[in-house]
């Protein structure tokens, strides 16, 4: 019996004692190849749930071996999955130690730092590579541990770096690339993908998408579809068809860009609700919440336990600030799917944003949680509920930890707020710098300073004007991380203009007029500037 037979057998009869003795058996057998061995045996062990056991089972197998730098490593792999940090950096700089020019225990300690901080994770990678140059993965991974880390120019000179060892290599082309269109250097970006292109890459469509994204943050429409006509075949078909709606449609032709997603619904009949959220994400995006939310109803009337159908419109209904349906849909959603973590981490947001309901709260988010452990969007949820709870250091801890993971705008617009309640007001502005650059209109900074308003009016009713007057500083310092506001007059001639070319409904308006303004204006007060001026066409 073979090595991984005999875990397998051990592993489905039980006991942990049972799983370590067939091991052991295995390792010693003549002719087994002990580096390989303690490489799988982790994976062998996967089928055990008790993590702690099978720390235990290894660390008693490798006690065997002090001098074999794999041993180690099997130590350090048990004791990540086990969630014991310390024993998993204890044992992983031991394989090194055994091994210093080891690239594998170099990646998988900077792994286990990540989790902590980002810029170990970078200084133990730049150390390996500093001593072993020749190191292409090492080298890759710290460009990428920069990137994490935001120190942008110096990742960029580790991938040139790679580029210039290996210059015909496609995978580290696309790697410069794609590194490239995340910061933003978007010539140096099309330069490489399009070469790509010129070199038969084996993911030529990919390329292509990546392209039309490129294409789309530069506000190059016609571009955008140029590169997505380009994918004929493929996976990437149908995102790149509904992307081609989004740049029809932010070209002011909402009703062009929904004729267009009904032309390929009629050619993908298997993907009709798919396409279907992606119109009612067009309507959403010009502000028509409601003739989103009557779309998607009808087709929830069909279909009354589509997944994708009652998410959506569960969410369209909390536009509209219908939380009954929102909560209702949810729910039912939970009940169809009961693995959906997003459905437990959207009503248990829903809850902390409006700050009601907060223990069942954080149950749902804990839920999903589970079922989903390292979705930084729930990681953040979870951060929101103990900003809400009052547990200031806990919410940064987590918080920090979601932005960490995923830099995104509305997690960093979180973090801010509860770092400026702390009083680390520089780091604060540094986030909200950040996420502003990423996303100008950043609805959920907006949010926060909607709140703010709110709580002045009722302070100031309440003759509590100290209360009043701190909210204002805050909204205050908020305001000024978003792009100055259009005014009342600039909206209107912007709508008499919309009209003047020939809109002549709401929705072509809005349509018109709307994505000119994204971030600037308030779509309710232009939904209302073009009901006035188009009640005056008679």
């Amino acid at each position: 019996m073979d090595l991984e037979l005999k875990g397998k057998v051990a592993i489905v009869t039980g006991a942990s004692a049972g799983i370590g003795r067939a091991i052991a058996t295995g390792l010693a057998a003549e002719g087994v190849n002990l580096e390989n061995g303690f490489l799988q045996l982790n994976r062998l062990l996967a089928g055990n749930p008790d993590k702690k056991s099978n720390l235990r089972v290894v660390r008693k197998l490798a006690g065997r071996y002090p001098q074999l730098a794999q041993a180690h490593f099997a130590i350090a792999q048990a004791a990540a999955a086990a969630d014991d940090e310390p024993a998993a950096l204890a044992a992983i700089r031991q394989a090194a130690a055994l091994r210093p020019d080891w690239e594998l225990a170099a990646l998988f300690e900077a792994q286990v730092l990540q989790k902590r901080s980002t810029a170990a994770a970078a200084k133990r990678l730049g150390d390996f590579v500093e001593r072993n140059p020749d190191s292409r993965e090492a080298r890759m991974n710290y460009a990428r541990a920069l990137v994490l880390d935001k120190r942008f120019p110096e990742a960029r000179k580790q991938f040139e770096a790679v580029l210039a060892a290996h210059p015909g290599n496609t995978e580290v082309i696309y790697a410069v690339g794609l590194l490239a269109f995340q910061l933003k250097d978007y010539p140096v970006a099309e330069e490489n993908m399009k070469r790509l292109l010129g070199m038969g890459y084996r993911d030529a469509n990919g390329v292509r998408y990546l392209l039309g994204q490129m294409a789309e943050e530069q506000k190059q429409w016609p571009d955008a579809i140029k590169w997505y006509d380009g994918i004929k075949d493929g996976d990437h078909v149908l995102p790149a068809r509904m992307r081609t709606a989004g740049a029809i449609a932010k070209q002011g032709k909402l009703d062009e860009a929904r004729a267009f997603l009904k032309r390929v619904s009629a050619d993908h009949p298997d993907e009709q609700v798919q396409l279907l959220v992606a119109e009612a994400q067009l309507l959403r995006e010009a502000n028509r919440h409601g003739d989103a939310f009557d779309l998607l109803g009808e087709a929830l009337a069909k279909e009354p336990e589509q997944p994708e159908l009652l998410y959506d419109l569960a969410l369209t209904a909390e536009k509209l600030e219908r939380y009954d349906l929102l909560e209702s849909h949810l729910r039912k959603l939970i009940q169809v799917k009961p693995d959906h973590a997003h459905a437990y981490n959207a009503l248990g947001y829903s809850f902390a944003e409006r700050n009601t309901r907060l223990p069942e709260a954080r149950k749902l988010i804990e839920k999903a949680l589970e079922i989903s452990p390292e979705d930084y969007f729930i990681i953040d949820s979870l951060g929101w509920v103990q900003y809400r709870e009052g547990d200031l250091r806990g919410a940064a801890e987590t918080l920090r930890r979601a932005y960490t993971g995923r830099p995104d705008a509305e997690i960093g617009a979180h973090l801010g707020e509860v770092l400026w309640q702390l009083g680390e007001r520089e780091e604060a502005d540094r986030v909200w710098q950040e996420s502003l650059k990423a996303s100008p209109e950043n609805e959920t900074l907006r949010k926060s300073i909607k709140r703010r308003r709110e709580s002045i009016e009722m302070y100031t009713k309440g003759a509590r004007q100290d209360l009043a007057d701190k909210e204002s500083a805050e909204a205050a310092a908020l305001e000024k991380y978003l792009p100055a506001q259009v005014s009342d007059a600039e909206l209107r001639a912007a709508v008499k203009a919309a009209i003047a070319g020939g809109a002549t409904q709401i929705g072509a308006v809005m349509g018109k007029v709307l994505p000119q303004f994204k971030g600037r204006a308030d779509g309710g007060t232009i939904n209302a500037i073009a009901r006035e001026e188009l009640s005056k066409q008679g």
